[in-house]
């Protein structure tokens, strides 16, 4: 069986005012709407130009105009495409730091999500909350200079697998355990019995960024994951604001 490709697009969301409006150009008034409730006007930017370069890569695909992507939304909040154009494309997203990540694929759910490096006082404590006794065991067993990355290695494909499985939060991080290693294919060593069996699933963990993690999680194998790496700059760059 031929392997089932996913398109990991990998986005630094950085621009200045006249992209900033080119993205703003594109988005609905709903989206509008969301980028000016925040306090920060980073934010602000941040969520303009990521919303902008999700329609523009889904625009690519679906070969229409950016501002025609119309999106609809699960029972959790999860996004899809409200009008597929005869497709069975499904996509997912996530940000962190000055980075967005895209995964698109057809014809199955996928989640992702990235994650960037930063300190925290709080890790173990964390990991003992939301990690499962074997993960806890799997992290502490790494050099204390490694931890904080592989932390983060783990947080990310644990996002990606509830994503993509799609109950939010009502799925507790602590009912399934992924691998640690630093690079592995099939990273889901257990979940719950209504989301297995765990062999079914593929978490790939791919290269993001430097200072990143970043991991995508689909109910399929064999999966070829294909990463590419772009700005909001070159996908909106042809954007006219307004």
């Amino acid at each position: 069986m031929p392997p089932l490709i996913v398109d990991v697009q990998c986005v630094w969301l950085e621009g200045d005012a006249a992209l900033i409006a080119a993205a703003r150009g594109v988005l609905g008034a709903d989206e509008i709407a969301r980028a000016d409730r925040f306090v920060l006007p980073d934010l602000a930017d941040t969520f303009a130009l990521a919303r902008g370069s999700l329609r523009v890569l889904l625009a690519n695909r679906l070969g229409v105009g950016a501002r025609d992507v119309t999106f609809e939304y699960g029972e959790k909040g999860k996004p899809a495409l409200a009008n597929p154009r005869g497709t069975t494309l499904r996509f997912n997203v996530s940000h962190s730091g000055a980075l967005l990540v895209c995964a698109l694929v057809e014809g199955e759910d996928v989640g992702i999500d990235v994650e960037q490096h930063r300190p925290l006082r709080d890790r173990d404590r964390l990991a003992q909350r939301f990690f499962s006794a074997e993960e806890c065991a799997d992290l502490a067993a790494w050099p204390e200079a490694d931890r904080t990355r592989v932390f983060f290695e783990c947080w990310s494909r644990k996002e990606a697998f509830i994503k993509a499985v799609g109950g939010g939060l009502s799925i507790p991080l602590d009912s399934f355990r992924v691998s640690l290693a630093s690079s592995t294919t099939s990273a889901l060593l257990a979940c719950r019995p209504e989301d297995g069996p765990a062999e079914a699933w593929t978490i790939h963990p791919f290269d993001a960024a430097a200072g990143y993690s970043g991991a995508l999680a689909i109910k399929a194998a064999p999966v070829r994951v294909d990463v590419h790496h772009t700005t909001a700059k070159a996908l909106l760059s042809t954007c006219a604001p307004g």
